[in-house]
């Protein structure tokens, strides 16, 4: 019985702690343990970065020794190219015309108005019902010539005449049986009675080259004397100049100023254009602009050596050269054009290579 007890007890003993094992609260972490965990960690992180900046701080970085240059030696090139050289263009204008009456008498009516062209034959007015037709030449005509006259205004008078189709003569400066047939077609075509005599009343000059009125100075109705001015005109386009660097233009051959592909004929050192057409076509070329740039271009293909242009040496006293390498001494050179590619120099340039980098390698950069 006792024995039975005591075991009893002891199961009874396990039981209970075993149900309080069960029944008890599991234990809480006190509060803020993890916070303190996290800022712990936080510290050591920024004192270490704070470590690490300081140390960053004292370390003084050693520097890395730039390599001296090297010399660069290129091989000078052959080709065939049709120099050109760049040009500041600008178109040359006459001072606006007058276009006068040379006949006296009623002007009965006037054919022109602003802004409307007068070209060479064109009636642009009547004087007591007889035309005036406008005379493009050279220079204007200073009297009425008949047979036996003779002159370089007879001349252009012949070669006006078969400009306009009556003569079929050639032009000599003197006015007989051919010019008076010529002048007598010429009247009828008018309307006139065909004298056979030119009749200064019967043209009004214009210039050397057809124009554009620009404004009216008389109406009909009124009365007109020689040398009243009937409308004047717009400044006619005279001349391009053409403004060659100093020293001109070393280029051989036939030459051509090009702008964009519009090219006309034109003499060295000239400076200018004059051919009416030639310089209609070239200010067609400018546009509305009255200065550009164009381009002198040898018509002749030529052959030329090609250096790289940082081979070229311009000393102080403007002479260029090059050097075959960084100990050679200067060759001179002429540069013909180019860019900064290469720069073309005369074919006789006795070197295959040519230092590329002397302003990196030599001490000195003269050509003397």
């Amino acid at each position: 019985m006792t024995a039975s007890r005591a075991d009893a007890a002891s199961h009874e003993d396990a039981a209970s702690h075993e149900d309080a094992a069960v029944s008890a609260p599991p234990r809480r972490r006190p509060r803020g343990a993890g916070q303190l965990i996290v800022a712990a960690i936080a510290g050591l992180l920024v004192g270490g970065m704070i470590a690490v900046a300081v140390l960053a701080d004292r370390v003084t970085p050693v520097p890395i020794a730039a390599a001296d240059p090297v010399p660069v030696v290129l091989p000078v090139t052959d080709n065939t190219v049709n120099q050109a050289t760049t040009v500041p263009l600008k178109a040359i204008f006459d001072a606006p015309g007058q276009v006068v009456s040379r006949g006296s008498g009623v002007l009965t009516q006037l054919l022109v108005a602003p802004g409307s062209a007068v070209s060479d034959g064109k009636t642009v007015a009547r004087v007591d019902g007889r035309p005036i037709v406008a005379m493009v030449g050279p220079t204007a005509p200073y009297r009425s010539i008949g047979r036996g006259d003779r002159g370089p205004d007879v001349r252009q008078l012949q070669e006006w005449l078969a400009a306009r189709g009556f003569s079929k003569a050639a032009p000599d400066g003197r006015f007989g049986s051919a010019t008076q047939r010529a002048i007598k077609a010429w009247e009828r075509s008018l309307g006139v009675k065909p004298t056979g005599t030119f009749d200064l009343g019967l043209v009004a000059w214009v210039g050397p080259q057809k124009a554009v009125v620009a404004e009216l100075q008389s109406s009909a109705g009124r009365n007109v004397a020689a040398g009243d001015v009937l409308f004047t005109t717009q400044p006619a386009l005279r001349a391009i100049t053409v403004a060659e660097p100093a020293g001109g233009i070393a280029q051989d051959g036939a030459q051509v100023v090009d702008v964009g592909g519009v090219q006309v004929p034109y003499t060295l050192g000239s400076g200018r254009i004059t051919d009416p057409k030639d310089v209609t076509k070239l200010k067609a070329a400018l546009g509305a602009a009255t200065e550009g740039i164009g381009r002198v271009v040898s018509t002749t293909p030529q052959r030329v050596k090609i250096v790289p242009a940082s081979a070229i040496v311009t000393s102080a006293d403007g002479r260029t050269c090059v050097f075959a390498s960084v100990d050679a001494a200067p060759t001179a050179v002429i540069p013909l054009g180019g860019g900064l590619g290469g720069v073309t120099v005369p074919a006789d340039l006795p070197l295959t290579n040519v230092l590329a980098n002397p302003a990196e390698v030599r001490p000195e950069l003269t050509c003397g």
